[in-house]
């Protein structure tokens, strides 16, 4: 066999590897499609902080589940703000809306406590979401404590 002729044989074995690994990740997508990374062109318009750590709630109108995802937000060299997953809790059979009378926001349990760890080891600031409602995790306290956000004035 000459070079070329075992050249282009390793080249048609990496290119099936290739296109078995890109089937078996497609494959694993369909089952944990939260762990996609998402790209934005500008941020959520609330004058948050980038980068940052944050948890945010969501529900489908008329269902009684709840997913609360956290994430890293971070500015790329592109100017887009990238989207992390860093985890994901769902709540089912919850009636009502995770803001508290005092204006803060319920945190899961976990994700929570990871990203009260996370804010403090990465020294990120980090904030817990739910549509128009923020709060900022105070970093350092114990136990977790939380404050309304305020974005900043120009």
């Amino acid at each position: 066999m000459t070079l070329e002729e075992r050249l282009n044989e390793t080249i048609n074995q990496m290119e099936e590897r290739i296109a078995e690994l890109e089937e078996e990740r497609d494959h694993l997508r369909h089952f944990v499609p939260w762990t996609d990374h998402v790209i934005l062109k500008e941020d959520i318009p609330l004058g948050l902080p980038v980068p940052r750590l944050e948890i945010v709630w969501d529900h489908e109108e008329g269902s009684m589940e709840w997913t609360a995802r956290y994430r890293l937000v971070y500015g790329h060299l592109l100017d887009d703000i990238v989207l992390v997953p860093l985890g994901q809790t769902k709540v089912s059979g919850r009636m009502r809306e995770p803001v508290d009378a005092d204006g803060t926001i319920d945190l899961p349990f976990r994700d929570g406590a990871h990203l009260h760890h996370d804010c403090e080891h990465l020294n990120l600031r980090a904030f817990v979401r739910y549509g128009s409602h923020v709060c900022e995790i105070e970093a350092g306290v114990t136990p977790i404590s939380m404050r309304p956000w305020k974005a900043p004035t120009t």
